[in-house]
């Protein structure tokens, strides 16, 4: 690839000029490639590689040219330079071997970085509860993908890859791997894998501090999305019904899909804009509120918000939050638990909202946690467990 190097730098650039940031990167990527037919799967991984790094220096690549910032960012988020080598000053390549600390102290002292050099540019905002420099460093390079084996399954699973000679790390039912595994290739995923990140996984610890029953819990995943958060209830609290919404009827048909394949049958399915005051036949036992938010714990797959995300953006975030808290607790049974979730780091978002439930509904905490991902090349997220 390498004596192409420079060819892809050049369509990078083109790709970055065409971005409309109102939509996610990787679905512009998709519209780009297709457009231009000429650009083989070999050309598409480097281009797409070429444009992630320049993302990853967030703001700051707006300050040089996009063909440094490009370079700058494949030079500090890669680590194997090898086919990109044409395109780097000589004395580049052996700093290269270096840690991410030292690539960017290498930089600093050839005056191609700043000294208060950050890619995320929103710390000021950040809870205490998350180390800025490491959190924000961490945007640097590419998360790792992550799968949850289901219960049951797991020999089976560690079986195949192990057949295949995937490259993987196990950690308890968790796996992890590079981006580039076919999961399919080994798994039928919902009903043996799910695809869920290393902290999304991480709240079933909150999960199992509800206490068991003889008889089926009534849990709602109010902001269900695609479903993760139901079936992690299932496995692992096993005895509860599943009661489903979303403002969004679209996600919900393929949730439906999604579990069916699961094999968890749904008690209710309903399309519910819960910043208004809805109608339940039934309160619940337990409420899960993965909420809508900034998803500024999950940047690092999405780098392309380090540079186009607006401050004010978290205010809204927070204001709709709240709005869904006090539209959904009050269905929440005396005795049942309110589960709320973010993939968040900013106050605003987290440690505020959970005063303002406190406050406005008396609700006692059982359990507040920062699920820290970037020590695992993760995602971070929040979670509060409320006992009413």
């Amino acid at each position: 690839m390498h004596k192409y190097a420079s060819s892809y730098i050049n369509s990078a650039q083109l790709a970055l000029q065409s971005y409309n940031p109102t939509i996610p990167f990787a679905s512009f990527l998709k519209q780009f490639f297709s457009i231009n037919k000429k650009f083989g799967g070999k050309d598409r991984k480097a281009i797409t590689q070429a444009c992630y790094a320049y993302f990853r220096l967030g703001k700051f690549a707006k300050n040089i040219t996009t063909e440094d910032a490009i370079i700058t960012g494949l030079f500090l988020s890669e680590d194997n330079l090898l086919h990109w080598q044409n395109i780097f000053p000589e004395n580049w390549l052996d700093a290269s071997l270096l840690s991410l600390d030292k690539r960017i102290e290498f930089l600093q002292k050839n005056n191609h970085l700043p000294d208060n050099f950050s890619p995320f540019s929103f710390t000021d905002k950040v809870s205490n509860s998350i180390q800025k420099t490491p959190f924000s460093l961490s945007h640097l390079q590419q998360p790792l993908s992550f799968i949850r084996i289901r219960p049951g399954f797991e020999d089976i699973i560690v079986s195949k890859l192990q057949a295949l000679s995937i490259n993987f790390k196990k950690t308890a039912n968790t796996i992890s791997f590079s981006d580039s595994i076919n999961i399919e290739s080994f798994a039928t995923i919902n009903k043996e894998v799910v695809v869920q990140d290393y902290s999304s996984q991480q709240i079933a610890q909150l999960l199992q501090l509800i206490p068991t029953h003889t008889h089926p819990l009534n849990l709602w995943d109010c902001c269900a999305a695609s479903g993760g958060k139901s079936i992690l209830a299932i496995d692992f609290l096993k005895n509860v019904k599943i009661h489903v919404s979303d403002v969004r009827e679209s996600i919900l048909i393929n949730l439906k899909k999604r579990l069916a394949v699961a094999r968890i049958p749904l008690q209710s399915v309903q399309i519910a804009n819960l910043t208004l005051p809805i109608k339940q036949n039934i309160n619940f036992d337990i409420i899960v509120a993965d909420v809508p938010c900034t998803g500024s714990g999950t940047w690092g797959r999405t780098p392309e918000k380090l540079q186009y995300f607006k401050e004010e953006e978290v205010n809204t975030y927070q204001q709709l939050q709240q709005k869904i808290i006090s539209n959904t607790i009050p269905h929440l049974k005396k005795g049942g638990y309110y589960l709320y979730i973010t993939c968040s780091v900013f106050t605003a978002e987290n440690e505020e909202n959970i005063a303002f439930i406190e406050k406005t509904f008396l609700l006692q905490v059982v359990h507040q946690q920062y699920f820290i991902g970037h020590t695992q090349k993760a995602d971070t997220l929040f979670a509060t467990l409320f006992k009413k």
